[in-house]
């Protein structure tokens, strides 16, 4: 490689000797132009002159200034769901608009009740692009102020643009129901003042009526209903500062399934999908879907969570496809009810954000007094209740919350005089399926239970759901007492201080909906140191004799825990001789008690033994004898499926067994003399025998030739009377006396017991004996198979 050798540097003339000959130069060629007329020469080189000068420059051009706007929001105070279900802080806002290509944009939220002083961070969200567009999200935490949204562009701050329309961080919840909170949210039912509200504006209710949706802005010139405001507080006490919207998508007289039936006009889905998308404008998530949506659905017992699996989730209880489409039909697996699945919830919400809340149900009214209540509503009741609850633990749904408190403990219907006209000096009484709108204990407590089911379950506060989780058995069987530990339980009704209800009826006690062993319990009281706890509990005492190890005792099982005449338990409010607690919970002083509990007794069991299809029974060798009274007693299960004897005489000149296909007692009596005075007598149904132990009883008394008795008890409690009894006066006295079976073996009963006994005498009212009884078969296998009157198998 060569170089070539640098040429000599030329020295630079002075500065001003250049000027100088610059200027020699445009004077000349001025006259020029001036002589020659060459004006446009002329005006070039004035131009030349003016950029000449020692040292001159051209300048730059100032710089373009930027273009920007923001779309705004469709409607004042949009609430965005900030994730509160999902233990989340941040509402996702989308914002969008124009501007100049390539310009990064950036965002805030500028809170408005506070000066300022809340707004968030300027963020960048968005990039604008080619044409001239953008789109981003900014994310906002909760916030008791309102926001404007507010963007700028980076590169020149100055450059800004704000939203008119404000917005909030809060939580979205989307109710499906029908009639009751249908009322809830209707001013119709609005009978009672409304409470003040306790922050204004900061909760926002959506309805329809039809196919048309409206918004309501919750204010105290403004409160909707007293229903909706009782709603509201209870959220905002929990939760001060919330923005809350709720979508109440509610039609009176509708099921689950007419809603996802297209060919069914009774409910439509178009109609809440035009509520939804109209709360829902900025394609906002919702954080909490909700329901108690049972009274429609009532017969579908145990399928009832299966139904509901299937429309929110378009899936079968164990996780595979439910099957969804314009001509889909869902068929149950249990009682296989079919039905068209044209929808599921999966095209309304994102259950990667929303969660669902179960809670209630809020029971179910009705007009027949217990006695001539059908047992099978409460069965299908609790069947529903306990698919419902087992929703919350299913791992096949994430989206389903655990369960948490019911709502069942409120006023229903109301007193009128015969016309179905409110008055509350009224003697009758109507509309027991809905909560009443003519008291603050009716649609405003249901509102209120309803708002704190929805945040416990949700997990967004922290007290305890009250629920009985103590008890001590008084050693002598005398009573339990039931507590909740670190918390005192009382009534509504003793808790305001309000008169007892009138004992007119003996399952009046002070706490209502307690049973034993299914029966009301008629002894239930507040004590002030439930089993020594320090806290005040409930004390539950038999109906009659004590408890034993058998004994249980249980709370808030049916439809309407502690109801049981119509009206009268009605027109005596006896909803608040329910037990309450105060865990700490918004909106009301007390909560009602967790329901379905149960608690089975601590009292040491004696000894028992079991019988089988083929024995052991038991005969005495010996006749009866000549003797005119005579009492038997079995205390057992009874688990056979076919007619169980308990007790006979040889040839069925006694003959005392149970049918387990009707529940009842069949009875046959003849005398010395041979003649029938019982030909296969039944008595009342009785409590089921085969989860439960009973005392089953007999009392004769032929003592009075003219007047014989025979009489029939099951845990005391009288089944079968025939009096009037024209007898011999004595029984067949060569006959044997059989326990649970014939004396040939037949009609084997089955189960376990705890004792048989015989005694040839009768009380008067057809209690035990006091004296010892002629025959006592109880204690171990072993101690009875070893027995002289036993006869067949071996007992276990």
């Amino acid at each position: 490689m060569s170089f070539k050798p640098r040429a000599p540097a030329i020295p630079c003339p002075h500065p001003a000797l250049i000027v100088r000959a610059c200027l020699a130069v445009f004077v000349s060629l001025a006259r020029t132009a001036v002589r020659c007329g060459a004006w446009k020469v002329l005006t070039m080189m004035i131009m030349m002159g003016l950029a000449i000068g020692p040292g001159a420059s051209a300048t730059q051009a100032p710089p373009v200034t930027a273009q920007l706007t923001l779309n705004e929001f469709t409607r004042d105070m949009t609430v965005f769901d900030s994730g509160l279900a999902l233990g989340q802080d941040g509402a996702s806002v989308p914002l969008s608009g124009t501007g100049t290509s390539g310009e990064v944009v950036q965002a805030r939220g500028v809170s408005t009740d506070d000066a300022g002083a809340s707004s968030t961070a300027w963020v960048d969200i968005a990039t604008i692009d080619a044409g001239g567009n953008w789109s981003g999200t900014l994310v906002a935490p909760r916030n008791p102020s309102w926001y404007l949204p507010e963007v700028r562009i980076k590169a020149q701050p100055t450059v800004t643009a704000q939203g008119a329309n404000r917005f909030g961080a809060g939580l979205i919840i989307s109710f499906w129901e029908q009639s009751n909170w249908d009322r809830i949210f209707n001013a119709s039912f609005s009978n009672t003042p409304p409470d003040p509200l306790l922050d204004e504006n900061a909760v926002q209710i959506f309805t329809r009526s039809g196919a048309t949706p409206s918004v309501t802005y919750l204010s105290d010139a403004s409160p909707l209903s007293a229903a909706a405001v009782a709603f509201a507080n209870t959220f905002l006490e929990a939760l001060p500062g919330l923005k809350l919207a709720v979508i109440a998508h509610t039609q009176s007289g509708t099921g689950w399934r007419q809603l996802v039936n297209d060919n069914d006009s009774t409910r439509l889905w178009s109609d809440d999908l035009a509520l939804h998308q109209f709360a829902l404008a900025e394609g906002q998530d919702v954080g909490i879907v909700t329901s108690s949506w049972i009274a429609s659905e009532l017969q579908t017992a145990g399928d009832y969570a299966e139904i509901v699996a299937a429309i929110v989730t378009g899936k079968r209880l164990d996780g595979s496809a439910a099957g969804t489409g314009p001509s889909a039909t869902f068929t149950t697996t249990g009682k296989g009810l079919s039905f068209p699945l044209h929808h599921n919830f999966t095209e309304l919400y994102d259950f990667a954000h929303t969660r669902f809340a179960l809670i209630g149900p809020h029971g179910r009214g009705t007009t027949v007094s217990q006695t001539g209540y059908s047992d099978s509503n409460d069965d299908n009741y609790e069947a529903l209740v306990a698919s419902w609850i087992a929703l919350g633990s299913n791992p096949n749904f994430s989206m389903f919350l655990p369960h948490s408190l019911g709502m069942s403990d409120i006023d229903r219907g109301y007193p009128h005089a015969g016309d179905n006209v409110y008055d509350p000096a009224g003697t009758q009484w109507t509309d027991t399926s809905h909560a009443s709108s003519y008291t603050k204990d009716g649609l405003e407590r249901l509102a209120r239970l309803g708002a704190n089911a929805i945040l416990k379950s949700a997990g967004l506060v922290s007290w305890p759901v009250p629920a009985f989780d103590r008890s001590y058995w008084a050693p002598d069987g005398s009573y339990v007492d039931l507590w909740m530990d670190g918390h005192d339980i009382t009534t509504e009704r003793l808790r305001r201080g309000l008169p007892a209800m009138p004992a007119t009826f003996a399952h009046r006690a002070e706490v209502m909906g307690m049973t034993i062993g299914g029966e009301p319990a008629q002894n239930a009281v507040i004590v002030a140191n439930a089993g020594g706890s320090g806290f005040s509990g409930v004390r539950v005492s038999p109906n009659s004799g004590v408890f034993t190890y058998a004994s249980s005792v249980e709370d808030g099982f049916g439809a309407l825990p502690g109801w049981q005449q119509w009206p009268d338990d009605y027109l005596d409010d006896y909803y608040l001789n329910r037990p309450v607690a105060d865990v700490g919970q918004a909106g009301l002083a007390a909560l009602p008690l967790k329901t379905r509990t149960t608690f089975r007794s601590a009292l040491a069991a004696p000894a028992q033994f079991t019988v089988g299809g083929n024995g052991p029974y038991f005969l005495d060798q010996a006749g009866i004898g000549t003797i005119a009274t005579l009492t038997l007693e079995a205390k057992m299960t009874i688990t056979g499926g076919s007619a169980q004897r308990l007790f006979g005489l040889s040839s069925n000149a006694l003959k005392v067994e149970y049918l387990p296909g009707s529940g009842v007692l069949r009875c046959t009596l003849s005398d010395g003399s041979g003649t029938t005075l019982l030909g296969n007598q039944t008595s009342s149904t009785i409590p089921d025998p085969g989860t439960t132990e009973r005392t089953i009883r007999i009392a004769i008394d032929l003592s009075n030739p003219a007047n014989g008795s025979f009489r029939a008890f099951v845990d005391g409690a009288e089944v079968l009377t025939r009096t009037g009894l024209t007898s011999s006066g004595t029984f067949p006295s060569a006959r044997n006396l059989s326990f649970l079976a014939t004396n040939s073996g037949g009609s084997q009963s089955e189960g376990t017991v705890t004792h048989l006994k015989a005694w040839k005498s009768a009380m008067p009212d057809g209690s035990a004996p006091t004296g010892a009884p002629y025959k006592q078969i109880s204690g171990t296998a072993a101690t009875v198979n070893a027995d002289a009157w036993k006869k067949g198998a071996d007992a276990g």
